[in-house]
Formats: structure tokens, C-alpha cells, sequence
């Protein structure tokens, strides 16, 4: 295949175009050679045809977007450790809502359906907690909210022990509901936080590639 010519420059002047290579590699350094030649016909530098076309893509190259944040397994098996808890604990709760007076020496209700109702919301817990396992970064405002509730929930009680009306026995079901899970639901939530909040960092500035 003859030379093709192009006109280079409004003076006409002319550059000569290796033929195209039609396979692979060779057909991109053979694009890349005619494209140099027509812009250096044109008075470009070869320190400009860098600036433009190879030092971008080495920066590009350099600059790395973190791999996704995988969760450790110990995440899952917290929170459905928490579910099945939450969710035996409401069962308990709704069948039998006196026992747990009963054992601590407290007088029962008057209405153990309130009881029962509060059953119902930690077993629906339960459930939030079994689904957000199957990916505890992504599903972190269940955990937030599991964890707000667990803070709060003690709170609460505090407030019942100073005043007389719950007695110190009754403290044991706000260790095994509550005080807890605090550390593991607060690492997740931390986990989530760093992954949500990762940015593109440049080659080795960033500890890429060693």
C-alpha cells in the first residue's frame, strides 16, 4: 500500500504517513507515529505532545481508587447472634410477659400487654439485625438505630434505679440486651463510616503498590 500524504501545514507543506497496520498493537503505534508527525508538522513540540497526551494518562495511571471495603466475617455473626437474641427474647416476652418480673422479685404489671408490645419491637429488631448481616456496611442505619436504642435503653433505667422504681436485679436483662452490643455495633458503624468517607489516593503517597 502506497504512502498516504497529508497536508500539514496552510503552506501545503506535506508529511508522510506509514501505511496503517490493520492488527493490534502495531496499528496503534502506527496511529500514534502519523498523529506525532502531523502535530510536530505543525510546529508542536515534542515536550507539548507530552503535556497533552502522556503525562495525563500517567497521572491517570498513578491515581488508584481504593478497592471496596470488604466487612470482616465477625460482622455478620455478631448481628445475627444479635438477631436470633432479639427475636428469642421477644418471643419470651410475648408468650410469658410476667416471668421476667417474676424472677427478679418484682410485682407483675397491670397490663402485661404493654410488656408484650415492647416483645413485639425488640423481635422486630431481631429481624432488622439478621437482614442487615448479609451486608453490615451497606445496611449500616439499622445497626445505628439498633445501637441508638441500646444507649438509650440504659438510660432509661438508670433513671428507674436512682428513683426506687426498678430494682438493681432488673439490671441484668440491660447487660444481655444492651451494654454488650455496644462495642461490636459501634466498630461497624466506624467500619461503614471510613468506607463511605474513602477517597482516590496517587500511587505509593498512598501505600499503593507497597
Amino acid at each position: 500500500m502506497a504512502a498516504m500524504k497529508l497536508n500539514a501545514s496552510p503552506a501545503g507543506r506535506s508529511t508522510d504517513v506509514p501505511p496503517v497496520a490493520t492488527t493490534g498493537s502495531a496499528a496503534v503505534r502506527t496511529a500514534a507515529h502519523a498523529a506525532t508527525s502531523v502535530l510536530e508538522g505543525n510546529g508542536l513540540s515534542s515536550g507539548v505532545i507530552t503535556d497533552l497526551f502522556i503525562r495525563p494518562r500517567e497521572t491517570a495511571s498513578r491515581v488508584q481508587t481504593p478497592p471496596p471495603v470488604v466487612p470482616p466475617r465477625w460482622m455478620a455473626r455478631v448481628l445475627v447472634a444479635a438477631g436470633i437474641y432479639n427475636v428469642v427474647w421477644g418471643a419470651v416476652a410475648i408468650l410469658a410477659p410476667v416471668w421476667c418480673f417474676r424472677i427478679v422479685g418484682m410485682e407483675t404489671p397491670n397490663y402485661p400487654e404493654l410488656w408484650q408490645c415492647i416483645g413485639m419491637i425488640v423481635g422486630v429488631y431481631g429481624i432488622g439485625y439478621i437482614a442487615a448481616a448479609t451486608d453490615p456496611l451497606r445496611h449500616w442505619p439499622i445497626v445505628l438505630v439498633g445501637l441508638l436504642g441500646k444507649i438509650l435503653g440504659p438510660i432509661g433505667f438508670a433513671g428507674a434505679l436512682l428513683s426506687g422504681r426498678f430494682p438493681v436485679a432488673f439490671g441484668w436483662n440491660i447487660l444481655t440486651n444492651d451494654l454488650v452490643w455496644w462495642i461490636p455495633f459501634g466498630m461497624i458503624l466506624w467500619t461503614a463510616w471510613r468506607a463511605a468517607n474513602q477517597m482516590p489516593t496517587a500511587g505509593r503517597t498512598a501505600g499503593i503498590g507497597g
